[in-house]
């Protein structure tokens, strides 16, 4: 995947991509897990930062009357 993020001035935009596993555990919810990735037809752009570590760990679970909860654990450097 490909996400591109415009940053405030002075900062230059930042870019990611990462790969992203998604899986459903019964008891647990669905679990996402996505991690920094390199691949060739993503070159880095001029003028955007590429963040080449990025880890995110993701838990949805069912809640009451058609809500859910909502975890998140993530870590980037964005240099």
């Amino acid at each position: 995947m490909y996400w591109q993020v415009a940053m405030p001035w002075p900062f230059s935009n930042r870019d990611y991509v990462y790969v992203r596993h998604k899986s459903y555990h019964e008891g647990v919810g669905h679990v996402l897990i996505s991690k920094g990735y390199r691949h060739d037809a993503e070159a880095e752009r001029s003028g955007v930062v590429r963040v080449d570590q990025l880890k995110n760990f993701t838990v949805v679970r069912a809640g009451d009357d058609k809500l859910c909860s909502f975890s998140l654990l993530y870590f980037d450097d964005m240099k």
